[in-house]
C-alpha cells in the first residue's frame, strides 16, 4: 500500500518548476545566516516578501552548488507550497515525495518495506496525522546513508491552516533536526506579520533572513569604532559666527558646480574644523532624512549624499589613515543610500560573508569610481588633510589620495562628486591643488584668516562678557554692563529683588572698567591675525588671573601684552608660567596629566572620571606594590563635582587641556551668583586643546621639562596601567580589595563587595578596552570566577559534584543554569550572578566592567548565543525584581514579548526554562518572569506575564499550569513578605537597562 503513494499526484508544485529571481538567489546565498544554516542546519526563515518563493529558491541554490553527481543523487530536497488553508496537508505531501525518491533505488525500496512492516496500515497512519510515518521514513533514509542532506522547504507557512497538524509537523521537523543536525534542515517563507513562536519547538532553531540581510552585513564590515570621534570632539560655532561662508564667492561658485573641489586653507587654530562641522550640518540639512529603499533605483536627480571625514593626529594611526577615510566615506554612502549596494556587490561577493579582506585601498577606490561613474551626487567634507599620514608608499601617500580626489571630480565623464578639503598651508597640498587648477580649472579657494575677522570680534565680545562675570562673582547677571551700558530689567525679563545703590565712586569705577575692557578688546582684535585659538587662550589666561585673587587693570594689560602673538611662543609662555607657579610635585603631575591625555586619546577616548583615577596612580611602582594601603584612593584629587575638577586641571595644566562637553548633553548650570557655565559630567571626554599643543610638547627645547613624544606618552599610559592592575588586583589578600577572595569566606557573602569594588575602579574599563590582553591571563581576575566554585571540584562522586552546583543556586528559583560542562557552566553562573547584583544595585561603572571582564576571560562566549540570551534574561528579571516606581509596564511587556517571540536569540527561549513552585499544597510550573513578578507583589505585571506565557507555552505544558486566579492569589500572598524592599527610582532602572542593552548589542552581537 505504501508504494501506491509513490504515484500519488500532489497539489504542491515541484520546487524545480517554481520561477525565482536570480538576483534574489544571489542575495540569499551570500549571507552569514545562509552559510551558517548550510554548515550547522536548523531553520532558515524569510518573512518579508510573501510573493517570493523563498524556500524553492534556496533548494535551487543548494542543488546548483552541488557539483559532484553522486552527492547530488543523495541530496533530498522536499518541498511544499501552501497558497491557502485548503491546500493539501503538508505531511502527506512530504511523505509522498520521500517515497518517490526511495522507489528509484534498491536500498530505498528496502527502506520502504521496513517502514511498511513497522507501520502496518499506512493510510491510517497518515489519517492519524502522519508525523510518526514522516519521522520514520526520514530516520531510516538517513540511517541507510541514502542522503547526505535532507532539506525540508515550505513556502507560505502562515497559510498552512490546521493548527494541530502544523504543530505535529513542526515537532517532527524539530526532532529530526536535533537528532541529525548535519543532515536535516528546514527552510521556509511566510508573511512579515507571522509570529515565529507559532513554529513551536522549531522556533528555537530559527535563523532569519531579510531582504536586506546581505546589505546590512556589508555595512557591518565597513563600520569601525571611533570613525566619528574627531567630529564629535569639535565644538559648535559660537552664535553668529561662520555666517560669512554662505555668501562667499568661492563657496557659492563651488555650490553651483556639478563637480569640483573647494579648498579652505588656514593657519593652525583659525577655526577650520569648526567651520567644517558647520558646513557639514548645513549641507546635510538638504538631504533626504530616510535611507532610500534598496529596491529603488538611485537617480542622479535625487538629493545629494553628504559624507565626512576628520583626520586627527591626536587620535592616533586610525584617525590619520587614508584607509580609514575611504572606509568611512563608503560606509556613509551605503548607509544613506541602499541602492548603491549594487556597486559593492561585485567586490564584496568575491569573499566570504562578513569577511573584511575586501576592505583595501585598491578595492575601495574601485567602488568609489564606479559610484562616481553612475552620476551619483555626493559631497565629501574632508578636514585636517595636513594631519593625514604622509607615507612614502604610492598607495598610501597623501599626494596619491589627493590625486584620487581630482580624478573623481574631473576625469570621470558623468561624475557629480564634490570635495570640500580643509587644511593648513602645506607645500605638498598646495602644489597638488595648483596642478589641479591648471589642468581642470574646477577648483575654488578660500584663505580662512582673511575672512574670519567678524567671527573673532564676536568671540572676543563673548569672552569679555565672561571676564566681567569673573570680575564680579557676587553680582547678578542683570547687573553686568552690556554693550550699551547696564542691561535693563525689562530686557532680561525679570525684576531685581533689591534696587542697587550707586555712589559717584562706583560710577567712576564702572566707567573705568568699560574703558579698560574696551582697550583689551581692541588689543585682541588688532593682534589676533585670524587665529581664533590665540584669542581663546589669551582670554582663558586672563580669566585665570582674575579668578586667582586681587587683580588690577594695569596688571591685566601687562599680562596680556607680555603674552606672545604666535601660538608656539604663547605655549612657551604658558609652560614658563606653570614652571614658576608649580612646585616639583605639581610639575610632575602636570606632565603626567598631559602625557595621559595625549597618549590615552591615541588609543581610545578617555573621560574626566577616568583621568582623575589615572592621575592617582603612584609613579614609584615598587614602593606602591609593597604598601598595604590603598594608594590610589589616597592619591585621588578631592573634588565635590566635575566642574570643580575642570578648575583643578586648569590650575595644573593651564589651557593646554580641554574637556569636551557634547552638545546633546550640554546644560546651563545657574549658580547662586547668576553665573552661567557648562556643567561638566563624569563621562565628558578630555583632550589636548589643539593639535598644535601635541606638536609643541614634542619639542624638548620649547616645552623643556614638560616635553614628551607621542610614543613616550603611549608607553607612560601602558606602564601606569600595569601598575594600576597590580594595585587594584593584588596577588595577596589585602585590607582594601575583596580580590582575591579570602579562602575562609563563602563567596556569596563577598559578592556584593566585589561588584561595589569594581564600581569604584573606573579606569578598569579603559584598560579592558585598550589592553584586553593584560587581563586575559590575569590569575586574580580568574579567581573571581573560580574561587566560588573551587570547593565543588573535589567531590567524591560526579553526583555529589552536580548536587553542590545545584546547591549554589538553591535560593535562586528565578535563575536557570545555562548549558555547558560543569566547570564552564559554573563560571557562567558565577559571572551572571555578579552581573545580576551589579544591575540590582544600579552600579553604572561595575556593569560594563563586568561585561568586559567576562569578555576577556571567556572569549569563546562571544559566540555563545545561549549565554548572551541568558544575560538578557537576567537583565529583564532584575528589572522586575527591583520594582521601579512608575516603570512603564506596557513598554517592558513589549520588550519581553519581542525577546520571547523574536529571533534575536533563537538558541535560547525563556519558555523552555520553567520553574516549579508550590502554593496551597499544589505544585505547578511558572516562567521565571511570572515568579519574579509575583515575588515583588506587582499584580498588574504578574497578570500580564501570565497572559503572555499562556500564549507562548507548549500544549504539553499547559496541564501543569495554575489558573490565573490561583496565580494572582499567590502574588498577593507572597507580596506581603516583600513589602520591606525599597524600589529603585524609574530613571535608575532605565539607565541600567539602556547601559546593559547597549553593551550586549555592541560587544556581543
Amino acid at each position: 500500500m505504501i508504494f501506491e503513494l509513490a504515484n500519488q499526484n500532489t497539489s504542491s508544485c515541484d520546487w524545480r518548476e517554481v520561477h525565482t529571481n536570480k538576483d534574489f538567489q544571489e542575495d540569499i546565498s551570500h549571507t552569514s545566516q545562509y552559510a551558517q544554516w548550510c554548515e550547522s542546519g536548523g531553520t532558515l526563515i524569510f518573512r518579508e516578501l510573501p510573493t517570493q518563493a523563498f524556500a524553492a529558491s534556496v533548494l535551487q541554490i543548494q542543488t546548483q552548488s552541488i557539483q559532484e553527481p553522486s552527492r547530488r543523487l543523495r541530496y533530498f530536497p522536499l518541498y511544499f507550497q501552501s497558497s491557502s488553508p485548503d491546500s493539501l496537508k503538508a505531511i502527506p505531501e512530504l511523505i509522498a515525495q520521500i517515497i518517490n525518491r526511495l522507489v528509484r533505488d534498491t536500498a530505498g525500496v528496502k527502506v520502504l518495506r521496513d517502514i511498511h512492516q513497522k507501520t502496518g496500515d499506512v493510510i491510517k497512519a497518515i489519517k492519524d496525522g502522519g508525523h510518526e510515518l514522516l519521522f520514520n521514513l526520514a530516520e531510516l533514509t538517513i540511517k541507510a546513508k541514502l542522503c547526505v542532506t535532507m532539506a525540508f522547504g515550505i513556502d507560505y507557512i502562515d497559510t498552512l491552516g490546521d493548527v494541530h497538524q502544523t504543530s505535529e509537523l513542526y515537532g517532527t521537523l524539530f526532532k529530526l533536526c536535533k537528532i541529525h543536525p548535519k543532515v536535516c534542515r528546514v527552510v521556509a517563507s511566510t508573511s512579515s506579520s507571522y509570529d515565529i513562536a507559532d513554529l513551536g519547538p522549531l522556533s528555537s532553531t530559527v535563523r532569519e533572513l531579510a531582504e536586506d540581510t546581505e546589505y546590512q552585513e556589508c555595512l557591518r564590515c565597513l563600520y569601525f569604532d571611533r570613525q566619528y570621534t574627531r567630529r564629535e570632539e569639535i565644538a559648535d560655532p559660537d552664535p553668529g559666527t561662520t555666517e560669512w561662508i554662505w555668501s562667499h564667492k568661492s563657496y557659492l561658485g563651488w555650490r553651483q558646480q556639478e563637480r569640483g573641489i573647494l579648498w579652505i586653507q588656514g593657519k593652525p587654530g583659525c577655526g577650520k574644523s569648526v567651520l567644517a562641522k558647520r558646513i557639514l550640518a548645513h549641507e546635510g540639512s538638504h538631504r533626504r532624512p530616510n535611507r532610500t529603499p534598496r529596491n529603488q533605483r538611485l537617480s542622479s536627480d535625487e538629493n545629494v549624499l553628504v559624507c565626512d571625514w576628520f583626520y586627527s593626529t591626536r587620535g592616533g594611526e586610525v584617525l590619520m589613515a587614508h584607509r580609514s577615510l575611504l572606509q568611512s566615506l563608503l560606509y556613509q554612502l551605503l548607509q544613506q543610500s541602499a541602492p548603491l549596494f549594487c556597486y559593492f556587490k561585485v567586490i564584496y561577493r568575491r569573499h566570504a560573508p562578513l569577511s573584511k579582506d575586501w576592505i583595501t585601498v585598491e578595492y575601495m577606490l574601485e567602488i568609489l569610481r564606479a559610484i562616481a561613474a553612475a552620476g551619483v551626487r555626493a559631497i565629501f567634507v574632508v578636514d585636517g588633510m595636513d594631519e593625514s599620514e604622509d607615507a612614502n608608499t604610492a598607495e598610501q601617500g597623501r599626494r596619491a589620495v589627493l590625486s584620487q580626489f581630482s580624478y573623481l571630480v574631473s576625469e570621470i565623464p558623468r561624475t557629480k562628486m564634490k570635495f570640500l578639503v580643509l587644511s593648513r598651508p602645506s607645500p605638498d597640498i598646495e602644489q597638488h591643488f595648483w596642478r589641479h587648477y591648471q589642468r581642470h580649472g574646477n577648483l575654488n579657494f578660500v584663505i580662512f584668516e582673511h575672512e574670519n575677522a567678524d567671527d573673532i570680534r564676536k568671540i572676543i565680545k563673548s569672552g569679555m562678557r565672561s571676564l566681567r562675570r569673573a570680575m564680579h562673582p557676587f553680582r547678578d547677571d542683570h547687573d553686568l554692563p552690556s554693550e550699551q551700558g547696564f542691561s535693563s530689567e525689562k530686557a532680561l525679563g525679570r525684576k531685581r529683588k533689591k534696587p542697587r545703590i550707586e555712589t559717584t565712586q562706583q560710577r567712576n569705577a564702572q566707567e573705568l572698567e568699560e574703558k579698560e575692557c574696551q582697550k583689551m578688546k581692541c588689543y585682541l582684535e588688532e593682534h589676533a591675525q585670524g587665529v581664533i585659538l590665540w584669542v581663546t587662550v589669551i582670554l582663558a589666561i586672563l580669566k585665570t588671573e582674575i579668578e586667582s585673587g586681587v587683580y588690577t587693570f594695569r596688571r591685566l594689560h601687562e599680562k596680556m601684552k607680555d603674552l606672545p602673538i604666535d601660538l608656539a611662543s604663547l605655549y612657551s609662555n604658558i609652560i614658563k608660567d606653570l614652571a614658576s607657579r608649580l612646585d616639583n610635585h605639581g610639575r610632575n603631575l602636570a606632565r603626567k596629566a598631559l602625557m595621559w591625555v595625549s597618549g590615552a586619546n591615541t588609543l581610545h577616548t578617555i573621560t574626566v572620571i577616568q583621568l582623575r583615577e589615572a592621575l592617582a596612580i603612584p609613579d614609584n611602582a615598587f614602593s606602591a606594590l609593597v604598601s598595604e594601603d590603598n594608594l590610589i584612593e589616597q592619591n585621588l584629587v578631592p573634588v565635590d563635582d566635575w566642574t570643580e575638577f575642570r578648575h583643578q586641571l586648569r590650575k595644573l595644566c593651564g589651557p593646554l587641556i580641554e574637556i569636551i562637553i557634547p552638545t546633546s548633553h550640554r546644560k546651563l548650570q545657574q549658580t547662586e551668583e547668576g553665573d552661567n557655565m557648562d556643567e561638566v559630567l563624569s563621562t565628558d571626554r578630555v583632550q589636548l586643546l589643539h593639535r598644535t599643543v601635541k606638536d609643541f610638547l614634542a619639542d624638548s627645547r620649547a616645552s623643556k621639562e614638560l616635553s614628551f613624544t607621542g610614543n613616550e606618552a603611549i608607553q607612560k599610559v601602558r606602564d601606569d596601567c600595569h601598575t594600576y592592575l597590580a594595585l587594584v588586583l593584588p596577588k595577596e589578600p589585602s585590607s582594601y580589595a575583596p580580590v582575591p577572595p579570602k579562602p575562609d569566606t563563602f563567596w556569596i557573602e563577598t559578592a556584593d563587595n566585589v561588584v561595589e569594588y569594581i564600581e569604584n575602579r573606573v579606569l578598569l574599563q579603559f584598560i579592558l578596552l585598550v589592553f584586553p590582553g593584560e587581563l586575559s591571563t590575569n590569575t586574580i581576575i580568574q579567581s573571581i570566577f573560580d574561587e566560588p566554585i573551587r570547593p565543588a571540584w573535589k567531590p567524591s562522586t560526579q553526583l555529589e559534584q552536580d548536587l553542590r552546583i545545584c546547591t549554589f543556586f538553591r535560593n535562586r528559583p528565578s535563575l536557570f543554569i545555562p548549558k555547558g560542562n560543569n566547570y564552564n557552566l559554573s563560571r557562567k553562573a558565577v559571572s551572571a550572578e555578579l552581573i545580576r547584583r551589579a544591575f540590582s544595585k544600579a552600579l553604572t561603572q561595575a556593569l560594563p566592567n563586568l561585561f568586559l571582564v567576562i569578555k576577556t576571560q571567556m572569549i569563546d562566549w562571544m559566540s555563545d548565543r545561549d549565554f548572551i540570551g541568558y544575560l538578557v534574561h537576567l537583565l529583564l528579571l532584575a528589572t522586575i525584581e527591583n520594582r521601579p516606581r512608575d516603570f512603564p509596564h506596557d513598554s517592558f511587556i513589549n520588550l519581553l514579548t519581542e525577546l520571547i517571540h523574536g529571533d534575536t536569540f533563537p538558541e535560547w527561549n525563556p519558555r523552555c526554562n520553567p520553574v516549579w513552585h508550590s502554593f496551597q499544597q499544589l505544585t505547578f510550573m511558572l516562567s521565571p518572569y511570572e515568579l519574579a513578578s509575583a515575588n515583588v507583589g506587582d499584580e498588574y505585571m504578574a497578570g500580564r506575564m501570565f497572559d503572555l506565557m499562556e500564549t507562548s507555552l507548549h500544549r504539553d505544558q499547559m496541564g501543569q499550569r495554575p489558573s490565573k486566579e490561583l496565580f494572582l492569589e499567590m502574588t498577593r500572598t507572597i507580596s506581603l513578605d516583600h513589602r520591606g524592599q525599597e524600589p529603585f527610582a524609574t530613571e535608575n532602572i532605565r539607565e541600567m537597562v539602556q547601559l546593559a542593552s547597549n553593551f550586549i548589542v555592541v560587544t556581543y552581537l
